[in-house]
């Protein structure tokens, strides 16, 4: 498959940030086309380069697929967990849209547990202007948060 020669030749280049985005290309890529082996190996990678750079930004990213990824999956708990690292390190990058949306797939996250409380918290809190964030609500999210009741 393409997508794992694409990985292994990426794997054979230099430790810098155009490594780190084109394996986390990779992951979002197999993420995708629901290739779960080659998602969890370039993601795993893509992490462990972020970290060693010290990319906030891609750290969040990687945390971001790793979201998405456990969402589609329906496994909640480690879908918020990575969301919410993610929207962490936007807020500290700070990169406020980014952070917007990690707290809607957060809030998205509570909705899907019936914690209608906490969804509507933590869209609230997208939807406000923040120094910590700019509203996602307003964006193309803001149909599905608006018609999320019902």
């Amino acid at each position: 498959m393409f997508l794992d020669s694409a990985y292994t030749e990426t794997i054979r280049m230099g430790e810098d940030s155009l490594k780190r985005k084109k394996l986390s290309d990779i992951a979002y890529r197999a993420y995708q086309l629901g290739d779960s082996s080659l998602f969890k190996k370039a993601g795993r990678e893509t992490l462990f380069l972020a970290m060693q750079l010290k990319d906030t930004l891609g750290i969040g990213d990687a945390h971001w697929n790793y979201g998405a990824f456990y969402l589609d999956r329906e496994v909640y708990d480690s879908a918020y967990y990575h969301y919410n690292h993610a929207q962490r390190l936007f807020e500290a990058a700070p990169h406020p849209y980014y952070s917007g949306k990690m707290l809607y797939n957060m809030a998205v996250i509570q909705g899907r547990l019936k914690d209608y409380t906490a969804c509507e918290v933590l869209l609230y809190y997208c939807s406000v202007p923040s120094p910590f964030w700019s509203p996602c609500i307003g964006t193309s999210s803001s149909i599905t948060a608006i018609t999320f009741w019902g």
